[in-house]
């Protein structure tokens, strides 16, 4: 702020704005075109409510530099609102549909709208520190008040003067609420976000603990299936032994290794889950 000019940086909204003029910067950004559009259509009724001939009418005029001001505070702050108002039943979506199964695309949807959030309430905490810092500079109040000089002029220019500065004040209170309020959802919606991931990551956790079990039991089975097959491949070795022309001898070794092979995989199984491996 300076004494006779206000230099506007909103978000996406940069002017340097007189008590009777603005020299807006045009950004190819929605906010900035709703900015215009709205302080067009602001400008337009004040301009009524100054050339109306009844007196009640003309009270309701608004300083320029005010108008300028309000436009500027409901360009940056309806986006904002609208992303929180869109972003809610997106995030019951994702749970409900997390719940049902677990896909790559909702993980990245997931991601997007924690990214999203973050950069709502970012914005949104940068425009109350913006404020208040505002609000508690008196010298900075003061200079708000373009229509009216600070030194000197009339009693009545004076009171106009402190009306204005009150305006001021309620004005970025008003704004610094919905900004606070702006945050304090999109933050509540982040730690949703981030608590639905923490689900998702254990969910996932578990089901690596599953193929994790489900493969040392594997391993163990193969490990029990290869002394079988050891055995195995010694008895049918091309060689003689004098047990190949035995009777019964064929099932004795069938069965014999069957059963060194259970109990190799027994002995294992037990073993890993004493150790709490499985």
């Amino acid at each position: 702020v300076r004494d006779n000019m206000l230099l506007m940086n909103i978000g996406e909204v940069r002017a340097i704005v007189t008590n009777d003029s603005a020299l807006i910067f045009k950004h190819p950004s929605f906010t900035c075109r709703r900015f215009i559009r709205l302080l067009g259509n602001r400008i337009k009724a004040n301009y009524k409510y100054a050339i109306s001939a009844d007196l009640e009418e003309r009270k309701l005029q608004v300083p320029f530099e005010l108008v300028v001001g309000e436009a500027a505070l409901i360009s940056c702050s309806s986006p904002l609102e609208y992303d929180l108002l869109t972003s809610q039943p997106l995030l019951a979506k994702y749970v409900k549909s997390l719940r049902k199964k677990l896909t790559k695309d909702t993980l990245e949807n997931l991601r997007q709208f924690k990214q999203k959030m973050t950069l709502v309430e970012s914005r949104a905490q940068a425009m109350c520190s913006m404020l208040l810092d505002l609000l508690d500079d008196d010298d900075d109040m003061r200079r708000l008040a373009l229509s009216y000089p600070r030194v000197g002029g009339s009693e009545e220019d004076k009171e106009k003067r402190a009306m204005m500065v009150e305006e001021w004040e309620m004005l970025l209170e008003y704004y610094l609420l919905r900004y606070e309020t702006i945050s304090s959802e999109a933050s509540r919606l982040l730690e949703e976000a981030r608590d639905l991931e923490e689900t998702v990551s254990l969910t996932l956790s578990s089901r690596r603990l599953e193929l994790s079990r489900v493969e040392i039991f594997l391993s163990i089975c193969s490990l029990a299936v290869g002394c079988g097959a050891m055995f195995a491949g010694i008895f049918g070795m091309n060689l003689l032994s004098g047990l190949e022309i035995s009777k019964g001898v064929f099932w004795g070794v069938t069965f014999g290794i069957l059963a060194g092979a259970s109990g190799v995989g027994w002995i294992l199984l037990t073993y890993v889950k004493n150790q709490g491996i499985i």
